[in-house]
């Protein structure tokens, strides 16, 4: 199970979506809010179908003001909800299947597919070299405006990002998405072609929210804070170690989780948010992480939609105090992030769901493969070592498109178990 019972572990497989609802938050009608659209595109909750969701990043400017200065990207829809009256759930890639939903139609369509799924034929034409919009000078400008802000006192941190680029066709999105896995296992993974020539392919190690309507209990897992794998385990160790000390590290984490906390106590019951596990150690094939659990429980007024759109953006990747942070992120990025530091979840008949934040993710548009690589920037950041974490966090990309490319790449450094009393948050969750 995921985190306090909300959602299963596991990989979740659906296909052939009765009902697709996209919006552009500008074609909002007068009196509309995203709230009300996402309500009514989950709705009805009680009819048996499994609900995919993808919020992108702009999203959150149906939510609140910010400067629109950034170039924006034509491609991308800001929200997607498709309904599926059948899918398969397993507790891992391999199966066994379990076949869900109470469409007997759309079920015996998706077990015939299953026995019969014509082989996969792999891609023919290798990815383009993966290039960045914003070079090394113009991103430490960036970080230099946000330090000049933070001086300034307008805001305390800020998560810059910058967009890689490459040639590569939509098509090739599976095996892509198989790849960063093999390089990245994603306890928050998701591949959903959203139409004909757009596919997202997301290793998200981070987890937004999860609901379960039951029992009322809500949990957000911030990552912040990162240190490369080291090249043996001695190195390793160290680095992972120098994480878990370092007062910078600790500092911008604790910023963030205090920001979660306030977000959950919008719709919390007064005195039920409580921080579980604060910065525990979360290691992956190419990264340490620091990671922590906040639980809360949802007020009886509050639905899943409130819920979810309290932390929406995701604190990790925008900063403190958020609005600051994110007119400031505007200006200094140039691009519209698009889905990137986004969230795409699951909400299940029975009132449970899971959402990611949409990191370590790539959009296929067309022939263009897209993806980002950020970190969060405080009083005392360096522009080299901000400019190098955000090369550590595209490392498991490049692994990903030299295995496209039928190069060998560097074997992923050996696991290290966290320290059992900094324990990371628990680990599974689902693919669509």
């Amino acid at each position: 199970m995921g985190p306090g019972g909300a959602a299963p572990s596991g990989h979740v497989l659906a296909a052939w979506p009765e009902r697709v609802e996209v919006l552009r938050v500008a074609d909002l009608q007068p009196g509309q809010d995203l709230a009300a659209w996402l309500r009514g595109a989950l709705a009805p909750p009680d009819d048996g179908c499994l609900c995919a969701v993808l919020l992108g990043y702009d999203a959150g400017r149906a939510l609140e003001r910010w400067p629109g200065t950034a170039l924006e990207d034509p491609e991308l829809p800001d929200a997607v909800v498709a309904r599926y009256p059948a899918w398969l759930e397993a507790a891992g890639p391999a199966g066994p299947w379990r076949l869900c939903g109470r469409d007997e139609r759309a079920r015996a369509r998706l077990e015939a597919w299953l026995a019969e799924a014509p082989p996969e034929t792999p891609p023919t034409d290798a990815p383009g070299p993966l290039t960045s919009r914003m070079d090394r000078a113009a991103h430490r400008a960036a970080v230099l405006d946000v330090l000049d802000g933070i001086r300034a006192g307008d805001l305390y941190q800020a998560n810059v990002a910058r967009r890689l680029e490459a040639r590569l066709p939509a098509a090739s999105a599976p095996w892509l998405y198989r790849a960063l896995r093999q390089q990245t296992p994603a306890a928050f993974g998701a591949l959903w072609a959203l139409a004909d020539g757009l596919w997202l392919a997301s290793a998200s190690p981070e987890c937004l929210l999860t609901w379960d309507a039951a029992t009322r209990e809500l949990h957000s897992h911030p990552i912040k804070g990162t240190r490369p794998r080291g090249v043996d385990p001695a190195s390793d160790g160290h680095l992972a170690d120098a994480l878990l000390a370092s007062p910078k590290d600790a500092a911008e984490h604790v910023m963030i989780v205090d920001l979660v906390r306030n977000d959950l106590g919008r719709v919390a019951v007064p005195g039920s948010v409580k921080v579980r596990v604060l910065a525990g150690l979360q290691t992956l094939p190419t990264v340490h992480h620091l990671v922590s659990d906040v639980q809360a429980t949802a007020r009886p007024d509050v639905d899943l939609v409130a819920a979810l759109l309290a932390l929406f953006p995701g604190g990790s990747i925008t900063g403190a105090p958020k609005i600051a942070a994110m007119a400031r992120i505007e200006r200094v990025e140039g691009l519209r992030r698009g889905f990137y530091t986004g969230s795409f979840g699951l909400v299940w008949p029975d009132g449970r769901a899971a959402f990611n934040i949409l990191i370590r993710t790539c959009v296929l548009a067309r022939d263009r493969l897209l993806y980002q690589s950020g970190g969060g920037i405080v009083a005392d950041s360096d522009p080299d070592v901000e400019w190098e974490e955000t090369e550590h966090k595209a490392r498991a990309l490049e692994r990903a498109l030299d295995q496209l490319r039928g190069r060998p790449s560097p074997e992923p450094a050996p696991p290290r178990r966290p320290p059992a009393s900094r324990p990371g948050p628990p680990s599974g969750r689902s693919r669509a």
